[in-house]
């Protein structure tokens, strides 16, 4: 693979099938220096305020400082803002793991319907709720 698109363009899409090109169910493996680097070249705004959280970890304000990170950070996108500039990428084929693009909130419940795993986010979404309300 010499390259990563993220959410192709229909037609662009095609000509990746034809080409045998691969899709990419963001299971991911590497060296966690690897990612970082490219979150602090590619998205640094991010980068920082994460570290200004991870600072605060132990010391009592860890949660306001995450949601401060979160606040301030503009909207980004690892997998085109970052991946995408990645030189050194591989691909494993995993038959039989399924996909689905996990790309808005309602995409995740749908898939997760059904489950325990969305009956535990749900009452952490509950949980989460009560403390604010």
């Amino acid at each position: 693979m010499s390259r990563f698109h993220e959410k192709p363009t229909a037609g662009a899409d095609e000509e990746l099938l034809r080409a045998a090109g691969l899709w990419n169910t963001f299971i991911q493996t590497g060296p966690v220096e690897v990612f970082w680097g490219l979150a602090t070249r590619y998205l640094p705004h991010q980068a920082r305020s994460l570290e200004r959280y991870a600072a605060a970890i132990g010391g009592g304000s860890e949660r306001a400082e995450l949601d401060d990170a979160y606040r301030s950070m503009p909207a980004a996108n690892f997998s085109r803002d970052g991946l995408a500039h990645a030189g050194s990428l591989a691909v494993l084929p995993v038959d039989g793991t399924g996909w689905s693009d996990w790309g808005s909130p309602a995409r995740v419940f749908a898939s997760l319907a059904g489950t325990d795993n969305h009956d535990r986010l749900m009452g952490r979404i509950r949980g989460e709720l009560a403390l604010a309300g």
